[in-house]
């Protein structure tokens, strides 16, 4: 057989639905509120079998692409993903946590990658957009489903649907509404700061761009992401560095834990903070063509939310704690070390629970009425013992933050030269590197 492009295999009945004429076409079509009935019809299925979608759905089966079946079987089953998809996001950002606590960059890079591809995935699940392997769907209003089936695979079709939906009032509203700042959405403190819906757009757009960068980047290289996930990575040339168990193991986790600790339920205080003023820096230079920082930036602030207490002011100009969070400057564009790629996942997986959290919200799913999955969550990957109340998933913090003090305190009290001895002290504390908790406070509403 010639060598070349591995060939999928083709679909030999009719396509169970119509084609979408364009890309804009299938991403317009998709409908996030019909999204939300078809997950708030799913909760007697959940109450009865103790099951995302029961054994009556044609989706319920492991499958490439959409079966022959009916368009509420896609919508229920679309629904559903974007809760599963951004979970197992954190579940993948976790095992590349693990990798690197043991000094292993390739494995976690091969993890993170997919951490950002799942939570790309979600965010379009959560607007209609189902996902698969070269057939795709797009749930409208009824409900009722357009495909699109020209041979894309999910790595290239997720970035180029993820841009296109960027662009539209939808991934405004998914990015912006659901995320809160003593009690207000930044979409509501971009309008109080005088941002329009072209700076909003504009800012959807960079974001989601840059933190799903290495989709892009696997995605136009494969021969890139083939090296990551099936090729030896120590007979690369030239050989990779040391690894540095501070810099590029004990510091980001700790960093990551200090941007996603809950202020409360749906919450990433520390982290949700800086994207507001990071939103804020964006929305100032695109109206007045100056940067942040500048003469005129703190006057301008206060002309806008004279409001806000002053000491939150002067966080978000910058005349306190001003620079930018680590996670924010690791996942700069340029950079393409282990860091930056567990930085960007860090912050997409951000964006996509946050639009999880909306859809429940929307459909006035409750994380009591997904109970059944949650706990077996919980218990199979050893977070909390079920049996013990819970007050609610803030508790989960605890013992991170215990564990956190125990390494800053031994962080902070010598210099570390033995790599082997900085890392097992950091693995033995079980909960520093379990980066699926995150995801239960910031899905609970």
């Amino acid at each position: 057989m010639p060598r070349g492009r591995r060939r999928r295999a083709s679909r030999t009945s009719p396509l169970p639905f119509p084609q979408a004429s364009s890309l804009y076409d299938f991403v317009q079509y998709a409908d996030n509120q019909e999204i939300a009935v078809s997950l708030k019809n799913l909760l007697p299925i959940w109450q009865k079998d103790s099951a995302w979608l029961g054994p009556a759905n044609s989706y319920s089966v492991s499958l490439s692409n959409p079966p022959s079946g009916s368009a509420s079987d896609a919508a229920a089953y679309v629904s559903a993903s974007a809760v599963l998809h951004v979970f197992d996001g954190w579940n993948y950002l976790s095992r590349a946590f693990d990798a690197l606590l043991r000094g292993d960059r390739h494995t976690a890079i091969h993890l993170a990658y997919y951490a950002e591809l799942r939570s790309a995935m979600s965010l379009l699940a959560s607007q209609g957009v189902g996902v698969f392997n070269t057939e795709h769907i797009s749930v409208g209003t009824g409900p009722a489903v357009k495909m699109w089936a020209k041979d894309e695979g999910t790595h290239k079709f997720v970035w180029r649907v993820l841009i296109e939906w960027a662009q539209t009032s939808d991934g405004i509203d998914a990015l912006f509404s659901n995320i809160a700042v003593d009690g207000a959405s930044l979409e509501d403190w971009l309008k109080a700061f005088g941002a329009d819906r072209t700076s909003l757009s504009a800012l959807t757009f960079e974001w989601l761009s840059a933190w799903s960068l290495d989709v892009d980047r696997f995605r136009k290289d494969r021969d890139l992401r083939n090296g990551v996930s099936y090729r030896p990575d120590s007979i690369r040339w030239p050989p990779e560095g040391a690894f540095d168990a501070l810099s590029e193991s004990i510091d980001p986790i700790l960093d990551a834990w200090n941007a996603l600790a809950p202020l409360g339920l749906g919450q990433a205080g520390v982290l949700d903070l800086h994207l507001l003023r990071e939103a804020l820096d964006f929305a100032y230079a695109a109206k007045t063509g100056l940067q942040p920082g500048d003469g005129k930036h703190s006057l301008y602030v206060d002309s806008y939310l004279r409001t806000v207490p002053v000491d939150r002011r002067a966080f978000l100009t910058r005349a306190r704690d001003p620079n930018s969070h680590a996670i924010l400057v690791a996942s700069d564009r340029s950079r393409d070390d282990v860091v930056a790629v567990m930085s960007r996942a860090i912050l997409i997986l951000r964006l996509a629970s946050a639009s999880a959290n909306g859809l429940l919200r929307r459909a006035s799913v409750t994380v009591a009425d997904i109970q059944f999955w949650l706990d077996s969550k919980l218990t199979d990957l050893g977070l909390w013992d079920v049996s013990v109340p819970m007050t609610d998933f803030t508790d989960l913090w605890d013992e991170v933050r215990d564990d956190i003090r125990d390494v800053e305190s031994w962080r902070s009290s010598q210099m570390v030269a033995d790599t082997s001895l900085a890392l097992s002290q950091v693995a033995a504390r079980t909960s520093i590197t379990q980066f699926q908790r995150p995801n239960f406070w910031l899905l609970a509403n």
